[in-house]
């Protein structure tokens, strides 16, 4: 048994901070080589394993594909709650192992020790019994939900972050009660991640059994100490990010003395210039990636330190011969000599990869054509499928006004986005229960504007030959008629076949689609996906925007299909969509987007 040291209940912040930085650069290469080394683990093994088990699930259980709708229909299939179960409990175990063995490095750090990563991973996987106690569902909330949702700097290799999707957010904030529901899911997993964040130490330190033991270990210790805690974390955070700021400054002014040896001018004047100075923020915030969890572990475990009745913060050991578990003290400098080689050579390889991958692929990838579809017509000119919002796309110059069908009462298409229209007309009603001529009397209100429902033959009628458009059908389950071949039987009608789209989440509307006229473009709507993108029969495909990474984009060149992202409405993603080369967005702001496309084709 080792007996902790013993930091002051009453230190401040500051003093803390002193700690944990004295603890981390001890240990700080030990640290490193572990994430290195787990890392790639979790990239080339975890994640492939997981991926193949996903997809022969899939293929044994006779699903076409694994997005949208047929994913919720594989979830519901034996096969697939199998299949969901293990990769769950697998990626619990892999993120605990990875903590765990984090929490030993720091904890042997705080007593000026380094213990070896097999034995620190053996420990680890010996705390595992514990894991699989009644309450292991607490770790699968924790681990794969609370902790990836507020990400305050501990991340997992195998799952970095977790962020609500825009389709369900933006949704959320366009009411009061959306804004209400989001605010108190943010604050109820802030607390949890709060009360809930020494209760790995419990395990792994104190030996706790599972975690219902070790949750109400750690509420009782954080109790009093929320405050405290925060300015910790929020100082340590502050702290990282001006590190990585300098690592950033440094890098630049080695590129700039590296221009004094050629002529400075010519070089800042070169395309690549940019480019350069992408890659190295690119690398910074690469580099910080693997030391941010280990970083944070550290101050977490200063704080548990501080706290802990010096007894019980004692790991007790395995039957190990003690002077295996430990580098000598005599040894430590030629190991971290080696160690720094290791990660120099590492660091060396990732650099060079990083700062040719932009400068290679983003001529490769980027799209002749980046199209600007306004989403559901420009909302900052008028009401979302409004005549008014279509004027307002048509005013910004956008390629397409994407707007959404549905079928009335009486058989009817009616642009309007939501079934029931309680949101926008007040009126607790579905589209399928009302006329067409009733829904047109109704009044929209959004924001500061107002508007009427219409018919997509008055949106046609408006739009032909100013805008095309991008017409999603969207489907409530009590159609009175064929949806698909009305929409395409209206197209046909105004001779624009060939120049407006149609897009569904659904893939059987899709086909449908194109089985009735095989001259309209089709895209598939993708808001939940695997990345199995193959077998996608539509011409293009519609990404979320959670969803968008440059493997997602190459896949679709690929399969020479165009990819546009939605929704996008955060100016810095306009131009990041761009570069990777997708090849459009949808937004609520086209004429923003617009501007900012124009800058970057000059």
């Amino acid at each position: 048994m080792l007996v902790h040291t013993y930091y002051n209940r009453n230190s401040s912040v500051h003093q803390l901070l002193m700690h944990t930085l004295k603890s981390f650069k001890f240990t700080f290469w030990q640290s490193i080589i572990f994430e290195i080394i787990y890392k790639m683990l979790t990239f080339t093994v975890f994640v492939p394993l997981i991926s193949f088990v996903f997809r022969q699930a899939i293929h044994i259980s006779g699903h076409a594909g694994a997005t949208n709708y047929e994913l919720l229909k594989f979830a519901y299939n034996p096969v697939g709650i199998v299949c969901i179960l293990f990769i769950i409990c697998f990626a619990t175990v892999i993120i605990f192992v990875e903590f765990s063995v984090l929490i030993l490095i720091s904890y042997y750090g705080h007593q000026r020790k380094i213990i070896k990563l097999m034995p620190a991973f053996l420990q680890a996987i010996s705390h595992l019994p514990s894991l699989f106690r009644y309450g292991f569902v607490g770790w699968i909330v924790y681990f794969l939900l609370i902790m990836p949702l507020l990400n305050l700097g501990l991340s997992s290799s195998l799952l970095p972050s977790l962020q609500i999707p825009n389709f369900v957010s933006g949704e959320l904030l366009k009411t009061s009660w959306g804004m209400i529901l989001s605010v108190v899911l943010i604050v109820v997993v802030a607390i949890l991640n709060i009360r809930w964040m020494m209760s790995l130490h419990m395990i792994v330190i104190e030996g706790k059994e599972g975690f219902i033991e070790s949750s109400r270990k750690s509420v009782r210790m954080m109790r009093k100490s929320y405050w405290k805690m925060i300015l910790t974390l929020l100082y340590g955070l502050l702290l990282f990010l001006l590190l990585t700021l300098i690592l950033i400054v440094i890098l630049i002014l080695l590129v700039f003395a590296i221009s004094f040896f050629v002529q400075f001018e010519i070089l800042m004047d070169h395309p690549l210039f940019n480019k350069i100075i992408v890659s190295i923020i690119v690398l910074s915030i690469f580099i910080a990636s693997f030391i941010a969890s280990p970083f944070f572990i550290h101050t977490l475990t200063t704080f548990y330190l501080e706290k802990a009745n010096p007894y019980d913060a004692a790991i007790r050991h395995l039957d190990w011969d003690q002077t295996k578990n430990f580098y000598a003290k005599e040894n430590r400098s030629l190991v971290r000599a080696y160690a720094g080689k290791l990660v120099l050579f590492a660091s060396i390889v990732i650099a060079v990869t990083l700062l040719l991958y932009p400068l290679n692929n983003a001529a490769r990838l980027k799209s002749d054509s980046f199209m600007i579809m306004a989403h559901r017509g420009d909302i900052t000119m008028g009401v979302e499928n409004s005549l008014e919002a279509l004027q307002g796309a048509i005013d910004a110059k956008a390629d397409y006004a994407e707007i959404d069908v549905q079928l009335t009462k009486d058989g009817q298409l009616a642009v309007i986005h939501d079934t029931n229209l309680k949101r926008l007309t007040g009126r607790n009603a579905s589209v399928y229960e009302l006329t067409m001529d009733e829904l047109r009397e109704l009044e929209l209100s959004q924001g500061n504007f107002t508007g009427r429902i219409h018919s997509l033959e008055d949106f046609i009628q408006k739009s032909k030959g100013k805008i095309k458009l991008n017409i999603e059908i969207k489907l409530h389950g009590s159609e009175q008629g064929d949806i698909v071949k009305m929409v395409v039987d209206l197209l046909r009608k105004y001779k624009v076949v060939e120049e407006y789209v149609v897009q569904s989440l659904d893939r059987e509307v899709v086909k449908q689609v194109q089985d009735e006229e095989p001259a309209i473009k089709t895209g598939y709507i993708v808001f939940a996906s695997t990345g199995m993108l193959s077998w996608v029969h539509a011409d293009f495909i519609v990404l979320e925007e959670y969803m968008v990474t440059e493997e997602a984009i190459s896949s679709a060149k690929m399969l020479n299909k165009p990819l546009y992202v939605w929704t996008v409405n955060d100016t810095s993603n306009i131009e990041k969509y761009y570069n990777m080369g997708a090849d459009g967005i949808i937004t609520d702001i086209p004429d923003i987007a617009q501007d900012i496309v124009n800058q970057l084709r000059k």
